[in-house]
C-alpha cells in the first residue's frame, strides 16, 4: 500500500535520506524542515503518515501533535530526547512510536519501514477490549487505535 508521508526534520541529511528511503516502498513524501512549513502542509495536504523530530529550529516539534490530531495523520516521533517524562506525554496525544536517534540510521529507518507495515497489518484485525474503567479502555482504544487496530472498547 501506498502512503502520503510528511517528515518533519531539520537535518537535511536526516529528511533527504528518510525520502528517498520511503519513496523505495514506493511511499509519496513531503519535507519540512521547520513547524511553520509543517503546520502550512498539514492544513493543506492529507497524511497518513507524519514522521517528528521534536527538536526543530523554530520551537518543538510537539506543537505539531494537535494539527496531526486533527488531521487524522499516525505520528511517528524520531527524537534525541530521553526524557520518560515527556515520552509519556507525547504518548498520551497518540503517536504510533517514539524512535530515539541515537542508534545507526539504517536501523531508525528499518524500526520506520517496520511500523508502517505493522500497522497495515493490524488494520486487518477487529479487537473487543472490556473492562469496567473508562480510563484503561479509553488508553487502550488510543494506543490501539494510533497502530492501525479496529475496536469495539466496552465496559
Amino acid at each position: 500500500m501506498t502512503y502520503t508521508i510528511l517528515i518533519v526534520e531539520d537535518s537535511k541529511l536526516i529528511n533527504d535520506n528518510l525520502k528517498k528511503s520511503l519513496e523505495e516502498d514506493g511511499h509519496n513524501i513531503e519535507q519540512s524542515f521547520t513547524i511553520e512549513t509543517a503546520i502550512s502542509l498539514i492544513q493543506s495536504n492529507r497524511f497518513d503518515y507524519i514522521l517528528l523530530d521534536l527538536i526543530l529550529p523554530d520551537g518543538e516539534g510537539e506543537i505539531l501533535l494537535p494539527y496531526a490530531k486533527r488531521a487524522d495523520a499516525r505520528v511517528i516521533v524520531m527524537t534525541s530526547d530521553r526524557d520518560s517524562f515527556r515520552r509519556d506525554r507525547i504518548f498520551g496525544f497518540g503517536i504510533v512510536d517514539y524512535i530515539i536517534k541515537d542508534r545507526y540510521f539504517e536501523s531508525i529507518i528499518e524500526s520506520i519501514r517496520k511500523m508502517i507495515r505493522q500497522v497495515e497489518i493490524n488494520s486487518m484485525f477487529t479487537l473487543l477490549v472490556v473492562d469496567d474503567s473508562n480510563f484503561i479502555r479509553n488508553h487502550l482504544e488510543l494506543l490501539l487505535s494510533s497502530r492501525g487496530f479496529f475496536g469495539a472498547w466496552c465496559d
